[in-house]
């Protein structure tokens, strides 16, 4: 596109011209007329141009708007990278802050607007819009649905842009085994077989186990192929009932069958001998060695006397070989003779050796022991009191050694003395000191001497008593302490009677009391009974007390 302006369109002197592309070529130079050859000369921030040649170039390689005036010097301003192409450097922008909206932010891509140049056109500055970023909902939405084979998958897409902002695995869900194994590999003789549980939702295996091979189903019965011999095993086989695979196994071979076995060389006492003996089958032969025979020994023949340094020899001889065996004779023993070098004391031992009356060597050297002190009897140097030992010593018969040693100390002469007297409750005290140092021995308790009681009485004589059949009394004849108790039943002198309530009863003669009177008493199982000796009937009554019962009869 290109556009040629005249004056009227912009106020000013001189004329304005907007080119454009290559076609303002033609039309500048038409225009403009011959070129003179002269340069562009800066002056400052104006240019100068002296040609119509210098004119049309400049336009030509900027390409741009020119101002420019026929007479006078005029400002031209040029584009900066034409300017930067031409190295004159650039010029100052100026602008409004009108922006100018050049693309639109996304989400994720920054938008762009700029301001245009007051004076050339130009954009005079641009800056970014930032990127307005994803929408996220709150809500997640299934993309993948899950199952027992593999997990789920839901995300969070820009609801602006449907970007995928947030995903997460949603946990796969759990086989549901089937309860019976499936067979995916039958089994046979050698190989194993396979069988599975799958999954009754999806179908996939979630368990397998190998089955064994069955091995293969031979018969008990072998068939002989080729008969076994002395020399050579036989064969026999077998097939299987389910393949038909052949299993084949040697034969042992039989035995040889051998004759008995022969001397062939005999033995002696320096050679073996040999025997042997022939399968007669298939003629083989065994041999094997007959051990030596002993050795014919004579008797054992003393050759050298042993003495007691020097032991001696004696041989004997085989009679068939005449080899020769020696052997050596223990040696003699020492004679001993025993010499006392140091004579024994009282105190110190002596010395005795044992030498060899024949090599003269020492055998032994021992000790000869003390022969102790010979001494006397004890007698008392000096008598022991009771409060310093004595000494007694003897003497030795031999070299008059004296030896000592202290005697026990004699015995106190003990007095006791009552320092409390015992009466029959509470024990005395006594004291026992030395009469002749006054030592304190010992002080001893005296036992409590007891009482000393009267017989049980009655307490007839006491009217004080209201049942004097039923208690009775001792007095200690020491300290007079009295003692009561219930009175056996013997005591009382009961006889059948009726009481006061015309009640079967036991009366007393002594207390004149009736037994249901007295306290701790009762009368129970009152009845009659037959006398058969005496052919007569008796009543009685039972009569109960802490020591057991009466029984209290009345004769008819």
């Amino acid at each position: 596109m290109s556009e040629f302006y005249d004056p009227g369109r912009n106020p000013g002197s001189g004329k304005e011209y907007f080119f454009h592309d290559d076609e303002f070529n033609e039309r500048a130079v038409a225009e403009l007329g011959e070129a003179s050859g002269e340069a562009i000369e800066p002056e400052e921030e104006n240019f100068k141009f002296v040609g119509t040649l210098a004119k049309a170039a400049l336009i030509s390689i900027l390409g741009t708007i020119l101002i420019f005036q026929t007479a006078l010097p005029r400002k031209i301003i040029i584009p900066d990278p034409v300017r930067a192409a031409i190295g004159l450097g650039t010029h100052p922008h100026t602008h409004t802050n009108e922006w100018v909206l050049d693309r639109e932010p996304t989400c994720v891509e920054p938008g762009l607007e700029y301001t245009l140049c007051t004076e050339c056109g130009e954009r005079a500055e641009e800056r970014e819009i930032a990127a307005n970023g994803h929408t996220v909902p709150e809500e997640w939405i299934v993309e993948r649905e899950t199952s027992c084979a593999a997990p789920g998958l839901e995300v969070r897409r820009c609801t602006v842009c449907n970007e995928v902002c947030e995903s997460r695995e949603i946990p796969a869900l759990e086989h549901k085994p089937k309860e019976e194994w499936e067979t995916e590999k039958e089994v046979t003789c050698t190989d194993p077989g396979k069988e599975v549980i799958k999954c009754e939702v999806c179908g996939q295996s979630v368990e397998t186990r190998e089955i064994e091979p069955a091995g293969h189903k031979y018969p008990n019965r072998w068939t002989v192929k080729e008969e076994p011999t002395c020399t050579k095993k036989g064969t026999e086989s077998r097939k299987c009932t389910v393949c038909g695979e052949e299993e084949t196994r040697d034969i042992d071979m039989v035995d040889h069958k051998f004759s008995n076995w022969a001397v062939r060389e005999e033995a002696s006492c320096t050679r073996k001998g040999t025997e042997f003996r022939k399968c007669s089958v298939c003629g083989k032969e065994e041999t094997r060695d007959i051990a030596m025979v002993d050795h014919k020994f004579s008797n054992w023949t003393v050759r050298e006397e042993s003495t007691c340094t020097k032991k001696g020899t004696e041989y004997r001889k085989c009679s068939v070989c005449g080899k020769e065996e020696t052997r050596e004779l223990a040696l003699k023993d020492h004679t001993p003779v025993t010499t006392t070098t140091k004579e024994p004391t009282c105190t110190a031992a002596g010395i005795q050796t044992k030498t060899c009356s024949v090599c003269g060597q020492l055998i032994e050297t021992t000790a000869i022991p003390a022969k102790g002190h010979s001494f006397s009897s004890w007698t008392v140097k000096t008598a022991s009191t009771c409060t310093v030992k004595g000494v007694e010593h003897r003497t030795c018969s031999v070299c008059g050694a004296e030896e000592t040693r202290p005697l026990d100390l004699a015995a106190h002469t003990p007095v006791t003395v009552t320092t409390k007297e015992a009466t029959c409750t509470e024990a005395g005290s006594q004291t026992t000191t030395c009469s002749v140092c006054g030592a304190h021995i010992s002080t001893s308790a005296i036992e409590a001497l007891g009482h000393s009681w009267s017989a049980w009485k009655t307490v007839d004589d006491d009217p004080t008593r209201a049942h004097p059949c039923n208690d009775q009394y001792r007095s200690c004849t020491r300290c007079g302490e009295r003692q009561t108790r219930d009175a056996p039943p013997s005591v009382h002198s009961f006889t059948y009677a009726y009481n006061n309530s015309g009640e079967a009863d036991a009366h007393c003669s002594r207390c004149n009391y009736f037994a249901s009177q007295i306290p701790g008493y009762s009368i129970t199982d009152a009845g009659s009974e037959l006398d058969e000796e005496r052919g007569i009937s008796y009543s009685y009554v039972i009569v109960h007390t802490s020591q057991g019962d009466i029984k209290v009869k009345n004769d008819y």
